[in-house]
């Protein structure tokens, strides 16, 4: 299973609570580690908000999307806070032949 790990922080605040970018990605890569998932790409957004889809790196990840098969986050709310916004990426993905795992 390749997976596309994307990891964001909208705020210096989440960094110090343990939300930094490094933070979840050395979580995500110990969970690929532990289910022998291959790590196909990092999607590193920093300073953006959950709120909209307007971000560069979920952009590039989504158009990235033959590159991999489970899009996978640390939380919920690392990847969208709108619940019509989640809807419609779970829709996308569901097209695609793609799964979505947090952590």
């Amino acid at each position: 299973m390749r997976a596309a790990l994307y990891i964001r922080t909208s705020t210096e605040d989440q960094a110090r609570e343990g939300f930094s970018l490094d933070a979840q990605a050395e979580q995500l890569k110990a969970y690929c580690r532990d289910n022998n998932w291959e790590i196909s790409d990092f999607y590193r957004e920093e300073g953006y908000s959950c709120l909209d889809t307007d971000r560069p790196e979920y952009k590039r990840m989504m158009e990235d999307s033959d590159k991999w098969d489970i899009l996978l986050v640390l939380k919920m709310d690392r990847i969208h806070c709108n619940g019509e916004n989640f809807t419609q990426m779970m829709d996308d993905l569901g097209r695609k032949g793609k799964e979505f795992n947090s952590v």
